[in-house]
Parts: C-alpha cells; structure tokens; sequence
C-alpha cells in the first residue's frame, strides 16, 4: 500500500509535472493507478498517466484533489465562509457564527487535521479535512461553494479522503441534524446514523455545545 507520506511525494510530483492537466481526478486517478505499488513506481505510474488519450483526461473535466498548505488558508477560509451561509437556511440566528472559521480557527484545526481541496482550473472550490482520533477517522468540514454543488465535487473529495484511510477503521462523521443536504449526501455514500449520536459525538468531537445537540452522527467501516 502507498502510504500517506508517499501519496504527499506523488502529488508534489503532480504539481510539478507539465503533464498534470492530463489527470481526471488530479492525484486520485494516480492513486488508483498506484495501487498497491511502492514509491519506486510512483513515477513510472506518471509517466504511463501522462500519455494517456482517453477523452475523459481532459483538463476541467473533474477537479484536482489535493492536500492543503498554509498557503491556501486564505482561499479555503474563502470558501468555508461563503458555503457556510447555506446554514442560516435552517439555524436560529443565535447559532449562526459569522465567520464560521477564522484564520486563528483555521491554524488550530490544522494541528490536528489534514486539510484537502478540490481546485478547477487552479481555483479552490471545495475542501474537507480528515483527523484521526483515538480509534476513528473523521471526516470534518467539508464545504463546496454553492455553484459548485451538485456536480460531484463532493463525492471527489469524500472519496479521496475515505481512500486516506486504512481498511477495518471506522470512519466517522458529523453534520447538522437539519442539513439534508449533507444528510442525503453521506446515504448515498453507505454511511448509517449511530445508534447514539450524542455519546458518539462527545466521544470523539470538540466542538460547542448548542453545535453539538443540535447535530447527528453517521458512520461506516472502510473496506
């Protein structure tokens, strides 16, 4: 298996390779090329992705995925802030928290996550992060700005993230009660609710009280 340091080399590859606009899911797609091989063959496997033709490796056919930095802090703080608004569709005004994030949340979360972004054309359009914590991995803040919703920026980037995760972990995830969206979206992805999202959440999440009560928790174990 190609572990997460090797996957962090193979993007930094990706990022330098001219041939790069040519991947369907930027680094998802060497991933699965990859699969199973060591670091060694990592850039045999971008050569042979390089030159492939098929019509659906055309640049802005799927956005890229990727691992965040610092330097895309401002840019992600963007899109978390702006997606965020979809919340005030069903929150009472005193939970609303505007911002959502700020840069000194953002810095403090990224002690403990990994943060992930979806990019078109090189413009960050959607991010999520992953934690592991005591016997789980969650899936924490995922936000896709709203004209980039329903078009499978979010299933790139729970898929690549699920794919961060070895198998037998059970992978965690929280959400608003009220957000069907979100509610929907992790069904379709074979997540079921835990039978006691309460005990499930304070388990394993930090995060304000009136959050907390008023959010539900879904669950899966990696294959």
């Amino acid at each position: 298996m190609i572990t997460l340091s090797e996957r962090s080399g193979l993007m930094a590859l990706l990022a330098k390779s001219r041939h790069s606009h040519l991947y369907l899911h930027g680094p998802v797609l060497a991933y699965k090329l990859c699969a199973g091989g060591a670091m060694s063959d990592i850039r045999a496997c971008l050569r042979c992705a390089s030159t492939m033709a098929a019509p659906n490796l055309i640049r802005g056919a799927a956005p890229m995925i990727r691992a965040l930095t610092s330097t895309d802090r401002s840019d992600a703080l963007r899109v978390i802030n702006i997606a965020a608004r979809w919340y005030r569709e069903f929150l009472d005004d005193e939970e609303i928290h505007d911002p959502e994030m700020t840069a000194a949340d953002w810095d403090r979360e990224s002690q403990r996550m990994t943060w992930y972004g979806a990019f078109e054309a090189q413009s960050l359009i959607g991010v999520t992060a992953l934690e592991y914590i005591k016997d789980v991995a969650l899936l924490r803040h995922a936000y896709i700005l709203p004209e980039w919703q329903r078009q499978g920026t979010g299933s790139l980037l729970t898929r690549a993230l699920e794919g961060e995760v070895a198998s037998g972990v059970r992978i965690v995830v929280g959400t608003y009660r009220a957000n069907y969206k979100a509610r929907a979206g992790l069904a379709k992805f074979g997540y079921r609710e835990c039978a006691d999202s309460e005990a499930v959440l304070r388990a394993y999440y930090c995060i304000p009280e009136d959050r907390l009560r008023a959010s539900v928790a879904y669950e899966k174990l990696r294959q």
